[in-house]
């Protein structure tokens, strides 16, 4: 009773709740395998992936025939970052239920996240197939092709997920990054100064605007734009360090000419 109680609360997105019915189930029954399943997706809804993770797997542990657990399982290595396990884990999944078309989109992002990009268009056409309305598969898709370097293909994408979701912020970035790969700079800068610097509303997005609107400004080569490409690095090292990837501010302190300097933090010092 737990169990389902549990799993009708995830339904209706109350994960806290259901994480306190799932508890009282493995209380009851600690080898219960679907108990463990449904605990770690009310730990994935509730934001907490590594021990969502430690659920799927003693789920995975306690009944390996339970399929779905790897779908969650696989869920829950993508929150984690760790995409080669859940390419695997998902390559297992798709084999027994090849008729989930859901289960691809999954796929789709994990395939992107690992860099297996030919791969990603492949399972993301066929939950395109039967999903043609996702804005989160186009976005993955675009993302796909972009990295495959066919940037006209990955525009379009790009723009059919903006047109389900405007407020998707990585879907805006994407077009302009679309539009400088076809040697577009001065569009790329307009069109992400126009509508995705609006939605950076996060260090981590903030810091992806100003990276590539300084990007975008440099390559259109002109003395205007050389200053407002300066201004932009100088707002993207100004942010936190672990709200980007390390090489991008290198390459903001090599663009400005600054040899950063260290200063010890009270821990080093002690």
């Amino acid at each position: 009773a737990y169990i389902y109680r549990g799993s009708y609360l995830i339904a209706q997105e109350a994960y806290r709740l259901a994480i306190s019915d799932l508890e009282t189930a493995i209380e009851l029954s600690p080898g219960s395998a679907l108990a463990w399943l449904y605990l770690a997706k009310a730990q994935l809804g509730d934001g907490k992936p590594e021990e969502a993770l430690e659920s799927a797997l003693k789920a995975n542990e306690l009944d390996l025939t339970l399929i779905p657990v790897y779908l969650t399982l696989a869920q829950a290595y993508i929150a984690t970052g760790q995409t080669a396990e859940a390419v695997a884990v998902l390559q297992t999944y798709t084999i027994y239920e090849p008729d989930d078309v859901q289960a691809f989109l999954a796929l789709g992002t994990a395939y992107n996240a690992y860099g297996d990009y030919g791969k990603a268009v492949e399972v993301l056409n066929r939950y395109l197939d039967s999903y043609p309305r996702s804005a989160e598969a186009y976005y993955q898709r675009g993302f796909a092709f972009l990295n495959l370097e066919t940037p006209n293909l990955a525009e379009d994408d790009f723009k059919a997920a903006v047109s389900y979701d405007p407020y998707d912020f990585d879907a805006q970035i994407g077009i302009a990054r679309a539009y400088y790969a076809q040697e577009k700079p001065g569009d790329a800068y307009v069109y992400a100064e126009t509508n995705a610097l609006p939605l950076a509303k996060t260090d981590f997005t903030k810091a992806q605007a100003y990276y590539w609107s300084a990007i975008f400004l440099e390559g259109i080569d002109d003395p205007t734009s050389a200053l407002g490409a300066r201004n932009y690095w100088y707002k993207l090292i100004n942010l936190p360090v672990d709200s980007m990837p390390e090489e991008w501010r290198e390459t903001a302190y090599e663009h400005l000419g600054i040899t950063p300097t260290w200063t010890p933090s009270p821990a080093r010092q002690s």
